[in-house]
């Protein structure tokens, strides 16, 4: 079963990207205002042609309480995973203003 976790853009308090080197792991730290939504994966649906469709339903806290209590997550994905992405956003947002 698929599960996952939402948070709203306005419930951050503070968020934070790390990378301790180029063979670590990114590593985003979320501080929340308020826990997160939990979701489960619902049977697919197939919608017109022929695509199926996947729907979440809300769930309650699948981490045994632990995300509903602690309001600061550590999120780790392989290296380079945000950070080349964060870096690409950096040099065309900064490259609008060099010009």
């Amino acid at each position: 079963v698929v599960r996952k976790m939402e948070v709203d853009f306005e419930d951050l308090a503070q968020a934070t990207l790390s990378n301790d080197g180029d063979d670590t792991q990114d590593r985003l730290l979320l501080e929340l205002h308020r826990p997160p939504r939990f979701f489960k994966e619902n049977p697919p649906s197939t919608v017109s042609g022929g695509a199926q469709e996947v729907n979440y339903v809300y769930t309650t806290d699948f981490t045994n309480g632990q995300a509903s209590t602690e309001s600061r997550h550590i999120l780790l994905f392989d290296p380079g995973a945000i950070t080349r992405e964060v870096t690409k956003l950096l040099v065309q947002r900064l490259g609008n203003y060099v010009q």
